[in-house]
């Protein structure tokens, strides 16, 4: 018998949702640029959005619309393009073209929610979320919403809800990015770096992600203390006593300790511009990704 020879463009569709954009294009490319076919499109779209390469992204949704102005799916995928491109009123004017074409659709009213947030209405974006879950409460793509809408937000409960993400999908790499956020904003280092670490680890080909990573290892190290301390105290409070300890000193004629003050000051933001550099050095020596 002889082997089945698979449709490129529907091998490009299964790379999409399996992750996996670099082969998707492959396949594309394999298949030859099918300009009137609307699927082309969408999976060209897809693809460039699974590698973080929006204006491209955005480029082939607009082209698959010109064949088709009513394909939800390219609309979606055009409104995540202008998301990505910090376009937020023109990714909400989309999805809401979008939902009124379609709207029962869990993706599209997850988006929109998305979307209400980035422009700032915080409200109607909590009200979209939990209509959206009525909906489907369930869905891993609600909960990853939910927990999207809280971060943008400044919603308190982002813990929790990235807790409930991650108790559903364990692998969620949104989740665990959400999770390393949540935890530096509670100066929770290792938990941050963590979080980052399994982002990056269960999305090997986003560069961004490893960067976060590697910053939280190289920030996290036992060397690096001092420049922890002083971003837990918060910089501008710690300028602030360090003034006020000069001045303090200036007030009491403490001249001996004014300059052991200075010295140790001076020492300090020495040491906390050398120590990140030689620390990545000594994990690019251990580990070959820094």
């Amino acid at each position: 018998m002889g082997s089945v020879q698979l449709d490129p463009l529907a091998l490009a569709q299964h790379h999409v949702r399996s992750g996996l954009p670099g082969k998707a294009l492959d396949d594309l490319r394999q298949a030859g640029a099918d300009f009137d076919n609307p699927v082309y499109w969408r999976v060209t779209a897809a693809a460039y959005l699974g590698l973080q390469r929006p204006e491209e992204a955005l480029g082939a949704a607009l082209q698959g619309l010109t064949l088709d102005p009513q394909d939800v799916a390219l609309l979606d995928m055009r409104a995540l393009a202008e998301l990505s491109l910090h376009e937020y009123d023109a990714a909400l004017s989309t999805l809401d073209r979008a939902v009124s074409l379609a709207p029962r659709d869990v993706a599209l009213l997850s988006h929109r929610a998305l979307a209400l947030a980035y422009v700032g209405n915080a409200v109607a974006a909590r009200i979209a979320v939990n209509e959206v879950r009525e909906l489907d409460p369930e869905s891993v793509g609600v909960l990853q919403t939910r927990a999207q809408v809280a971060k943008i937000t400044g919603d308190g409960n982002l813990g929790l809800y990235v807790g409930d993400l991650l108790a559903v999908d364990p692998e969620n790499r949104v989740g665990h990015i959400l999770r390393g956020a949540d935890a530096t904003a509670r100066k929770d280092y290792g938990a941050m770096k963590e979080s980052y670490e399994e982002a990056a680890y269960l999305n090997p080909s986003n560069e961004s992600l490893a960067k976060a990573a590697r910053s939280a290892r190289v920030f996290t190290h036992p060397a690096m203390a001092p420049s922890r301390l002083i971003f837990t105290v918060g910089i501008w409070r710690f300028r602030f006593l360090l003034i006020a300890a000069f001045a303090l000193l200036t007030a009491l004629n403490h001249g001996t300790l004014q300059v052991v003050l200075f010295l140790a000051t001076l020492a300090l933001a020495v040491y906390t511009r050398v120590a990140p550099a030689a620390v990545r050095r000594a994990e690019a020596r251990k580990w070959g990704d820094v």
